[in-house]
């Protein structure tokens, strides 16, 4: 692992999660310990430092939860340290493409080690103009599904977001955003428009999920979207429901749910927040709860009720 560049550390972890591969923790750890080496020096070079600005510090501020997701970073640091990991770290560096396929490897793999996800985050706000809405998306997603929270990044996300042409971000991409927003309790503020825009603009042709996804980050948050952009969020979740109560009824022995589809999860976090947001006697609310009643009796509708 200590050989290899900032590019082959990211495929590498890329492909294992295409494979559906299970690596150990022992191979996390170095190829994790590689990664936070490369991106310190990176991150000193953008500086213009003779040392990273407190990762330590960083990655304390960044932890949300005291799991064992650091468990490996002192271990690591002392145990496979040395000149194999070390050589080339100074001239190397993660690309915007490659930390995006980093961040989305670690958030994938559930690797959650606070060193570094603290450089990765610091890589990604600072570098967050160079980063594809994709790679945008991948940073800030990857870091809140492993519990962790950087202000600095989120910031310069929504700045970044906010900032471009219209039409650059994919409605997917903006769900994943505003997910990491609702996950992490930070308000989106004038923000909001820009991730709700690729959704309005493609109407029914969005897919249902994404559109759940926005109600129930406007649900959390308690924020109106205006009325053109409600009725747009209403028609592709009421469209979403009578495609899934339909598939569920053609398909009801198996009960699977179509990539994008409403399955009955979605369907309550819509109705929950159409109710949060006083749209209980619109056409949306009422299809959910017909999608969602002819779910009745299957494990995933009562686990999601619960």
């Amino acid at each position: 692992a200590g050989a290899l560049s900032a590019r082959d550390v990211a495929s590498v972890l890329h492909g294992m999660v295409a494979l559906g591969a299970r690596p150990t923790m022992a191979t996390l750890d170095r190829l994790g310990y590689r990664a936070h080496l490369v991106l310190q020096a990176q991150l000193r070079q953008q500086r213009g430092t003779g040392a990273a600005d407190g990762p330590d510090d960083a990655a304390d501020a960044g932890r949300r939860t005291d799991a064992s997701a650091d468990a490996s970073g002192g271990a690591t640091e002392s145990g496979v340290a040395g000149g194999a990991f070390t050589r080339g770290t100074e001239s190397d560096a993660f690309s915007p493409q490659s930390l995006s396929m980093l961040a989305h490897a670690l958030g994938r793999l559930g690797y959650a080690n606070s060193r570094l996800l603290s450089g990765v985050a610091a890589a990604g706000a600072a570098d967050a103009a160079r980063l594809s809405p994709q790679g945008l998306a991948n940073v800030l997603w990857a870091t809140a599904r492993l519990d962790h929270y950087f202000p600095e990044l989120v910031h310069a996300v929504l700045s970044e977001v906010s900032r471009r042409e219209e039409g650059s971000l994919k409605p997917k991409e903006a769900a994943m955003i505003m997910w990491a927003l609702q996950t992490l309790r930070h308000h989106p503020q004038e923000n909001a428009r820009a991730l709700l825009a690729p959704l309005a603009a493609r109407g029914t042709a969005a897919l249902p999920v994404d559109a759940a996804m926005a109600l129930s980050m406007l649900a959390t948050f308690q924020m109106s979207p205006g009325r053109p952009v409600m009725a747009a969020l209403k028609r592709i979740v009421e469209s979403g429901a009578a495609e899934a109560a339909a598939a569920h009824a053609a398909d009801a022995a198996r009960g699977d749910v179509a990539a994008g589809q409403l399955g009955a999860r979605e369907l309550c976090a819509c109705l929950w927040a159409l109710a949060l947001l006083g749209e209980t006697r619109s056409g949306a609310f009422h299809a959910a709860c017909a999608a969602l009643s002819s779910r009745h009796g299957d494990a995933e509708s009562a686990d999601a009720l619960a």
